[in-house]
């Protein structure tokens, strides 16, 4: 994945970069949607710890999307963007799973999800400031 925005993208390319976090999202909205599991994983905070990965995974496809989607942002946009959408998206599940039976809605599961999304938004970000200078310097 490069660093900079790929502007030259065919209409299929697009949904190829698309298709990953909508169906993410699509299976979060599934598995809030059932009744809340019996047992969760055996420590403390399994279920944050959970939380986190989800959206963190969510945060990286979708500025992975953004950058390379046919949208031409930059990578501040496009990682602020991630961010705030993933974030939203969690913090929407939340407000779904008040809806659903068995299940309730946690300001300690939406904040881990806003952690979650910070954090893969962060990493990408690095990483991809680290690609550009590489870039850069074997350019020049």
């Amino acid at each position: 994945m490069s660093a900079s925005p790929n502007r030259d993208t065919s209409p299929f390319e697009a949904a190829s970069y698309w298709l990953p976090p909508l169906c993410l999202c699509i299976l979060i909205f599934m598995i809030s949607a059932r009744p809340a599991p019996e047992a969760m994983p055996g420590f403390r905070f399994a279920d944050k710890l959970l939380h986190a990965i989800v959206y963190c995974s969510l945060s990286i496809l979708l500025l992975r999307a953004f950058l390379l989607g046919g949208l031409s942002i930059r990578l501040r946009l496009a990682a602020l963007a991630a961010f705030c959408v993933a974030s939203l998206y969690g913090v929407s599940d939340e407000i779904h799973q008040y809806f659903i039976p068995s299940r309730t809605a946690s300001v300690g599961d939406a904040l881990a999800d806003i952690l979650g999304a910070a954090m893969g938004t962060i990493a990408m970000w690095i990483i991809l400031g680290r690609v550009r200078r590489f870039e850069q310097s074997i350019g020049s």
